[in-house]
């Protein structure tokens, strides 16, 4: 590959990752209303199969895409949903999982500042 290609590989990735960026809105309002349901233990079942579903999709594109830090949590995210969703969910493990929820949106709304 040659730098004039090397060059326009770059742009194509910065431009999906800018993208990408700029769609994060709908995904945090999304996570955000699944941890109100489980702060009012509203459907708790099917927002943790939720969680874990999106936390995947965040996982899987944000690692791709070149946010190593994102898709980590997203992945610790997705491993904690599934196990919770597997097991008798108490207090105390849902809390561990909303912490992990809050982390992971603060540094999906920290990526996504400069493009406010």
């Amino acid at each position: 590959m040659n730098s004039e290609e090397h060059r326009e590989l770059d742009d194509a990735v910065s431009s999906i990752q800018s993208k990408y960026l700029k769609n994060l809105s709908s995904k945090i309002e999304c996570f955000e209303r699944l941890l109100i349901r489980i702060e009012n233990n509203n459907e708790v079942s099917s927002a943790l199969i939720e969680i874990k579903e999106n936390s995947h999709r965040i996982y899987g594109i944000g690692a791709t895409l070149g946010f190593e830090r994102l898709g980590e949590i997203a992945r610790r995210v997705e491993a904690t949903a599934a196990e919770l969703s597997q097991a008798t969910s108490n207090r105390e493990n849902l809390r561990r999982l909303v912490l992990l929820v809050e982390e992971m949106l603060d540094h999906m709304k920290h990526l996504q500042q400069p493009f406010l």
